[in-house]
């Protein structure tokens, strides 16, 4: 299963969704998915870029495994169960703007009670001037702990003061906890 998040400036959304769910279809790799995507891009021959992460969810025999490639998008951040935050993967090259781009898979088990978070850099840079810092962020995420995916989404959205000058995107993913866990 598939999952992409993006942030698209100056192209038809439709393009870029065609594109991931046509390369989805014949790539493991969410590198690969990106990299064919920025071919694409590319070759359109517009001034078009896109900001995407690309996560692919391997659900087996009740583990979950997570694979994220970034191509000029905020790396998602883990939330484990026990309130540790990280990032997984790195920002990459923006897509649609060179022929090659450095895309990267970086893979993690989510474990039971983990959530995957998506973000775009809207909620990190609300308050600009004043950006968060990566810590910030791991800071305002681990207060999510145990929360549902809604609630995670829900705590993120609450931490913007006044109005957004920009368009804001959340997506939380939670493993289901154990009942052991609870």
């Amino acid at each position: 299963m598939y999952c992409a998040f993006a942030t698209i400036a100056r192209i038809a959304a439709s393009l870029n969704r065609d594109t991931i769910r046509a390369a989805a279809i014949d790539e493991q790799s969410p590198a690969d998915v990106l990299h064919r995507l920025n071919a694409v891009l590319v070759g359109h021959g517009s001034p078009a870029f896109a900001g995407v992460a690309c996560a692919r969810l391997d659900l087996r025999r009740g583990s979950v495994a997570a694979t994220v490639a970034c191509g000029g998008h905020p790396a998602p951040r883990v939330l484990r169960a026990n309130g540790v935050v990280a990032a997984l993967g790195e920002h990459g090259s923006p897509l649609g703007v060179l022929g090659a781009v450095a895309l990267t898979d970086r893979r993690t088990r989510l474990g039971s009670g983990d959530a995957l978070v998506l973000y775009t850099d809207r909620l990190t840079e609300a308050a600009a001037p004043t950006v968060w810092t990566p810590e910030d962020l791991h800071m305002v995420i681990a207060r999510a702990i145990g929360r549902t995916a809604q609630g995670i989404v829900d705590h993120l959205a609450a931490t913007i003061e006044g109005p957004l000058r920009e368009d804001l995107v959340l997506f939380a993913l939670r493993v289901k906890p154990e009942p052991s866990d609870r």
